[in-house]
């Protein structure tokens, strides 16, 4: 063997151990959670997790572990079409009131914990988002005047007024939920489930979490979110459920895909050029819009450099350009450890609607 084959031979050998040496060192690097000592409440509250985040893959693995029983193909078959003309997430959907309360969510909602707080009357001061959502309303009513639609001005205004106090149950009401963080682990919990009592703080508000119209085209999946009264984020399924009777209102998470890439902790960095539809929104459908913001939604994951110009955040946004949404690199802990993994931490989110 020459000298050079045994130089390559040797070079080859240190950056194998090297190899080795960096995986056992990040194995090390990984906490581990004890075994024993952890309470069986936080336990359910992680399966609790775990089960929301694996709900989707769990339901198309299953749907396709059905069609290896020929027996059911012609259910499946029939199911598939049902699912492609199936109108119900664009007209308010199928909401089922004991899906929303089942004790799963509360231990969801313990997890981190969330909470939802509501600001009345006289509890805070006229703040920086009212001034902003009323400069927003008044330049898109001189627009809507400017297109001859001055006869609903009336009617906009007091869509568009923010109140101080219960929400009347006979209003129809957007909330516009920031910021977007990950998963908007917080805005499921708080307006797809009763988790942390929204009927209680709101009686005669029947609030619809929206999300991308794609989702309903996950089998089983989509029947499962509309049971939650979960329903798609689209112009018509927004009209439809804000005129279909009293009470009903939606939450709109209103940074949208484009605001998950910039979700890190301890920064609030939200998306709102361009998304002023949900003003519109109010505008023509006479509703009341209430600002809610979660401090800590987006403390809960970490997330791989993407800044702007970089590889990934390019490949991130011709992502969303093909698909119409995108997938943040984030990262948190696991089932049996706190620093790897993709279960959130546990970090306290507070939810506060301004009304």
């Amino acid at each position: 063997m020459t000298e050079d084959s045994k130089e390559i031979l040797n070079e080859k050998e240190g950056n194998s151990r090297q190899r080795r040496l960096s995986a056992f060192d990040q194995l090390a690097k990984v906490k581990w959670a004890p075994v024993r000592g952890i309470p069986l409440e936080r336990r359910l509250q992680t399966l609790a997790i775990v089960t929301w985040i694996a709900l989707l893959p769990i339901c198309l693995a299953f749907f396709l572990y059905l069609f290896t029983i020929p027996i059911l193909w012609p259910l499946l078959i029939m199911y598939s079409i049902w699912l492609f003309f199936d109108k119900a997430p664009e007209n308010g959907g199928r909401r089922i009131s004991f899906v929303r309360r089942l004790k799963i969510w509360k231990y969801f909602a313990s997890y981190f914990p969330v909470s939802l707080i509501k600001v009345r009357k006289g509890e805070s001061q006229f703040g920086l988002m009212h001034w902003l959502l009323l400069l927003v309303a008044m330049f898109m009513l001189q627009t809507k005047a400017s297109m001859g639609a001055a006869n609903k001005v009336n009617s906009a205004n007091a869509a568009l007024f923010i109140q101080e106090g219960d929400l009347d149950p006979k209003g129809n009401y957007i909330l516009s939920y920031h910021p977007h963080g990950i998963i908007s682990m917080a805005a499921f919990a708080n307006f797809a489930t009763e988790a942390t009592g929204f009927s209680q703080q709101y009686p005669g508000i029947v609030p619809s979490l929206l999300t991308l119209a794609s989702n309903f085209r996950l089998p089983l999946y989509r029947d499962f979110m509309m049971s939650l009264g979960m329903c798609s984020v689209s112009k018509h399924s927004c009209e439809t459920i804000l005129r279909s009777g009293p009470g009903r209102s939606i939450v709109i998470v209103t940074g949208g895909a484009s605001e998950s890439l910039s979700a890190r902790p301890g920064t609030n960095d939200l998306t709102l050029k361009k998304r002023f539809g949900f003003i519109k929104l109010a505008i023509r459908n006479n509703a009341s819009l209430v600002p809610v913001f979660a401090f800590g939604e987006n403390d809960i994951y970490e997330q791989y450099d993407n800044k702007k110009g970089s590889y990934i955040w390019r490949y991130q946004k011709w992502f969303q350009r093909i698909t119409g949404f995108t997938v943040p690199l984030a990262h948190a802990r696991g089932i049996f450890n706190y620093n790897a993994g993709f279960i959130p931490f546990r970090h306290p989110i507070v939810a506060v609607g301004k009304c």
